[in-house]
């Protein structure tokens, strides 16, 4: 019973309360709740920071707020939004803003001009495509898996991956590989073009690229005249490249330079008494002497045109029709140029190849020096011989030379038999008319054979100690003779003789 009247008495009271709450019903009108929401919006919206490194720009917020400004904000004027807009932007931001649209206030600035004034300002401080290529060498430095991520598609967003075209993906890739510093001014003009029309598709960045590429390349040949070229006259000297360094230790010392530079070239060996090497590289002294001391020279074949004197036929020049890469091109058959050369007007009817860094440095008769763009490698056919080899483009006329002639000998004496044979015949006839059958052959002359047989009084010649002699000198380019005496005889055939201060080795060949 006690609980029976419990539970009645908190019936009674529940609806004594609701009775209360009915009669106080709702006092707020439908304009006092959107005053409400209205007021509420500048605690709602999030203070502006501009970091365009981790994707916070001004198109991004708006994107993220915008529903809020123009919906729930539906009862204000487009001034006041744009009031609310610039309200949410940091210091630095609104400092910014305000500098830029000087002289005027941001207060007579639109909604529209103040979105599309701070879209200007505060966008992604680098392109699309850098911001592509950024995404696209994404990598994880110590971030949890969670974070990693976030960060790729954050990136990916920032990149605006989801509006790329194909044609946009073939350029980015294509523009990506161009990565030398040769290829520097390319990547330049093409981000330009990608930034000027995003639709350019790849072909046509292609053609405009090699448009560039031509222009530039006949900038070039119209700044630098090509050099006279001689009419008489075609040589071509190979002069190789070498370096600073020797390519071994002095063999006088050791020591890390050339052997015509050592300080001991002059100096004399306390072990075995000879000049030109320090103590301790007798060995290597002696080898060295041993060796062959005759330097290679670069061979420098001169084509002159033939004398017209009647003892020998005129060599008329000889131009010969060369396929080069399907292009065919009349080159002078020239047998002194040991490199094929090419006039920059020929190269040019060719299309143009790619040119290498020239291997060598060419020279003319004259010991000029010959300005070469540089070589390519192509295809050739010469009178039905096909091969392949280097063709060097340089300031000269295109000159047929042995490196590819000498590919096939069956070819070299076919396209050189015409003037050969003319010579050959025209000498062979002088030197056999004035060697006939019926000249009569004197007596054999038997002088020379006589000076150095001593049955006919040749005497081998020999110096005494102290004789006054001359010693031949080999240390300059040109061999000379320098006056000195006897000190002693070391062999059948050799002394040590004293120059001034210097004392050397001489066979007897080389004192008089």
């Amino acid at each position: 019973a006690v609980l029976e009247t419990a539970n009645q008495q908190q019936q009674a009271l529940l609806k004594q309360v609701v009775r209360v709450f009915s009669a106080i019903g709702p006092t707020t009108s439908p304009a006092s709740a959107a005053e409400f929401v209205t007021n509420s919006l500048p605690t709602r919206l999030p203070e502006f920071i501009y970091d365009p490194d981790n994707g916070c720009t001004f198109d991004v917020w708006l994107n993220r707020y915008e529903d809020v400004i123009v919906q729930d904000g539906s009862t204000l004027d487009e001034a006041a939004k744009a009031r609310l807009i610039v309200s949410k932007l940091d210091v630095v931001a609104y400092a910014h803003f305000t500098n830029h649209i000087l002289p005027k206030r941001s207060s007579a600035l639109c909604f529209d001009d103040t979105v599309k004034t701070l879209k200007e300002l505060f966008e992604h401080n680098t392109s699309v495509f850098a911001r592509r290529c950024t995404y696209l060498r994404t990598q994880r430095n110590g971030e949890s898996l969670s974070d990693y991520t976030g960060m790729v598609n954050r990136q990916h967003e920032m990149a605006e991956f989801n509006a790329i075209t194909p044609e946009q993906m073939k350029c980015l890739v294509w523009i990506c590989g161009l990565h030398t510093p040769d290829d520097a001014d390319i990547r330049t003009l093409a981000l330009r073009k990608m930034e000027d029309n995003p639709q350019t598709t790849l072909k046509q960045l292609s053609l405009e690229i090699q448009q560039f590429l031509n222009i530039r390349r006949d900038a070039k040949l119209l700044g630098s005249p090509p050099s006279l070229l001689q009419p008489e006259v075609n040589a071509v000297t190979i002069k190789k490249n070498c370096t600073q360094n020797p390519p071994s230790p002095c063999f006088r010392c050791g020591g890390s330079h050339w052997a015509i530079n050592c300080y001991f070239i002059d100096k004399t060996c306390h072990s075995c008494k000879r000049i030109g090497h320090k103590k301790g590289y007798c060995k290597n002294f002696t080898n060295k002497r041993s060796r062959n001391r005759k330097k290679s020279r670069a061979t420098s074949n001169v084509v002159v045109i033939a004398s017209t004197g009647t003892d020998v036929a005129p060599a008329n020049r000889i131009y010969r029709k060369v396929k080069i890469n399907g292009a065919t091109i009349q080159m002078r058959l020239d047998t002194g140029a040991d490199v094929i050369l090419l006039c920059i007007k020929d190269w040019i009817k060719i299309n143009r190849p790619k040119l290498l860094p020239p291997l060598v440095k060419l020279k003319s008769a004259d010991n000029k020096d010959i300005k070469v763009r540089g070589y390519f490698e192509c295809d050739f056919d010469v009178n039905g011989h096909k091969g392949r080899g280097n063709c060097y483009v340089a300031d000269t006329q295109s000159l047929l030379g042995l490196d590819w002639i000498a590919q096939n000998k069956p070819l070299l004496r076919r396209l050189t038999e015409d003037t050969i044979c003319k010579v050959s015949t025209t000498t062979l006839n002088h030197l056999r008319s004035s060697t006939s059958a019926d000249s009569p052959i004197g007596p054999r002359d038997s002088k020379m054979e006589e000076q150095f047989n001593r049955r006919y009084g040749a005497r081998r010649r020999h110096f005494e100690v102290g004789d006054a002699i001359y010693a031949k000198d080999c240390r300059g380019p040109k061999s000379t003779w320098m006056s000195g005496i006897i000190v002693r005889k070391t062999g059948n055939a050799t002394y040590i003789v004293r120059c001034g201060k210097l004392l050397w080795t001489r066979h007897i060949n080389r004192l008089r």
